[in-house]
């Protein structure tokens, strides 16, 4: 079957054109009697290849020739940037990319404590610049302070019908405002009205520091019955940090403040970060000539991102006027872009611990927030178009965030874990078709202590199932949030096996 996509140049779903973003026709074909006008083939789509595989050569064959010869001059037309009006896939470099770099400094210290026993401390500083890598949109869609205030009022007039704002909410009860049209390109214009957006790669920052530990040893003698024992000990208390709390630095992603990629709300601890991380290797054997072979692993539990979130009867788009604080108009299909007031990226599981903790961090965003216009919203009102109190009624301004039960399932679980080996080697010298066999059973099991830690919950603020604000006990839904929230670790397993060596 022919899949959407077809052709060496796809804009949409099959569109095939040549190097200059002329159409390619190649004329009516056996059951396509009307060829493909404008280059559209998506007629094509859900056929069978075998019945249109004389159709895919000649396309194949018609770009060939269309850029055969074909010599690419940037002043002979408008680039794709100008033709897509800034809507193109990923983000632009730009003429004056740099290449990241990092600097790292670290001093330690190293001891041996008893012969074959070192300890080893260090402290670790490392600070990058230019990554992660951000698309900053220069062209600042939908922003609030770019707005056309003479197609807001001629669209807010379309939908009026000759009647005042007034008499238009009375006359239409439950309505928001979203009926009128405001959260677009037409009316938000950004900074020219050439492009709808520009996204310009960017370079932010990032930085790890922590001290870390390692001690190394081995025991040549017996220790009671156990021989030949070596370990490996190392711990790291530490934080990785970056701009956004990108886990993945080399990763392109939207800036979440298009106004200031670096603002200080926004750079914090990433998903991966751990403030403690204890790890063991341990290396024994027994009489018998059995062998342990051990990995014990404990890490703390990483921190979680605050949004503020979309509540109330205005969704989508139309965020604008309710989760937009800093007017930089990142809304749409992702409307939790702005840090909750008060707390910075990755502070809850850090400076924020408790539902206390939390819970005092909303109520000042109700009494400072909530209620309040958005600068969206602000723009509409300075220019004479709504007053704030007719906002208000139709739902455009920033909704109070509701407070989280105390007694829901904390979101943090550290993670506890053993692995472990036990290996029993026989050696045969003189095996009768080979000498020096070697068979090693084995038996393996990873999480022996089937400790699988729960999950994180799903949402955030939202208010809804799979947030953290609600009432879970009160509902009687504690399994199905158990059951979302799915576990960090697999269950127990165990293998068995041998290996043979000759």
């Amino acid at each position: 079957m022919i899949p959407p996509g077809i052709g060496p140049d796809v804009y949409d779903v099959t569109f095939v054109a040549g190097p200059d973003g002329t159409p390619i026709d190649i004329g009516p074909q056996p059951g396509f009697p009307q060829g493909f006008p404008g280059g559209d083939y998506t007629s094509l789509v859900g056929k069978r290849i075998k019945d249109v595989l004389d159709i895919l050569g000649k396309i194949y064959l018609a770009v060939q020739a269309a850029y055969a010869g074909y010599r690419f001059d940037p002043m002979r037309g408008p680039s794709l940037f100008e033709l897509s009006r800034g809507v193109t896939f990923g983000f632009l470099i730009p003429g004056d990319f740099r290449i990241p770099y990092s600097m790292q400094f670290n001093i330690g210290v190293q001891r041996e404590l008893a012969p074959g026993t070192v300890l080893t401390v260090d402290y670790i500083r490392n600070r990058g610049v230019g990554m992660p890598f951000l698309g900053v949109d220069m062209e600042c869609r939908r922003c609030a302070d770019t707005l056309d205030v003479a197609a807001a009022r001629a669209q807010v007039n379309r939908v009026l019908g000759g009647l005042t704002v007034d008499q238009w909410i009375a006359a239409n009860p439950g309505r928001t405002i979203a009926a009128f049209g405001l959260a677009s390109d037409a009316i938000f214009i950004g900074r020219t009205r050439e492009f709808t957006r520009a996204r310009i790669m960017q370079g932010g920052f990032s930085l790890y520091q922590g001290l870390q530990a390692k001690l190394v040893g081995r025991l040549a003698n017996k220790l009671g019955f156990v021989r030949d024992l070596s370990y490996s000990i190392s711990y790291a208390l530490g934080r990785s940090e970056a701009t956004n709390g990108s886990n993945r630095v080399e990763f392109l992603n939207n800036a979440i403040n298009k106004r200031n990629m670096n603002a200080k709300e926004v750079f914090g601890p990433i998903g991966l970060d751990r403030t403690h991380i204890l790890t063991a290797g341990v290396i024994l054997t027994i009489p018998g000539g059995v062998r342990f072979s051990q990995i014990w692993s404990f890490q703390t539990a990483g921190p979680v991102n605050l949004f503020v979130p979309a509540l109330g009867a205005v969704t989508g788009a139309n965020t604008l006027f309710t989760t937009d604080l800093n007017g930089d108009g990142t809304i749409g299909t992702t409307p939790q872009v702005d840090v909750l007031p008060g707390t910075r990226i990755g502070d809850f599981g850090r400076k924020i611990k408790s539902w206390r903790d939390l819970n005092r961090v909303i109520q000042a965003f109700n009494q400072n927030f909530a209620g309040k216009l958005t600068p969206a919203g602000q723009a509409l009102v300075r220019a004479g178009i709504f007053t704030e109190e007719q906002l208000r009624k139709l739902g455009a301004v920033i909704q109070p965030i509701p407070l989280v039960p105390e007694n829901n399932p904390w979101p943090f679980h550290n993670v506890f874990n053993l692995d472990l080996r036990i290996t029993r080697p026989i050696v045969i010298e003189d095996a009768k078709f080979v000498k020096n066999l070697r068979i090693e059973p084995y038996f393996d099991a990873f999480n022996v202590f089937n400790r699988r830690s729960v999950g994180g919950y799903p949402g955030t603020l939202g208010g809804g199932f799979g947030s953290f604000n609600f009432n879970y006990a009160g509902t009687g839904r504690l399994g199905e949030l158990r059951d979302a929230r799915g576990y960090l670790q697999d269950p127990r397993i165990v293998q068995f096996g041998f290996r043979v060596e000759f």
